[in-house]
């Protein structure tokens, strides 16, 4: 492999790296979601009245939002 080869190389190697720093604040930002989204849904079952529907339905849409924001974790 020539320099330029390598340089490039190099090049494209770096520019990922910049893309992954400037991540760094989103995944953090996830990681803190996916530690109090728990919490806050397990609250939230322990005091809303299951009779109720739209309770119901609101902790369905609530633990769908949590099982695909901890998708992101493996991206």
């Amino acid at each position: 492999m020539c320099d330029s080869e390598a340089e490039k190389i190099l090049f494209i190697l770096n520019k990922h790296e910049r893309a992954y720093r400037r991540l760094i604040p989103v995944y953090i930002f996830l990681a803190i979601v996916l530690w109090i989204l728990p919490i806050l849904l397990i609250v939230y079952l322990y005091f809303c009245i299951v009779d109720n529907e739209f309770l119901r339905i609101g902790f369905c849409i609530a633990w769908t939002a949590y099982y695909f924001l901890s998708l992101f974790k493996y991206f």
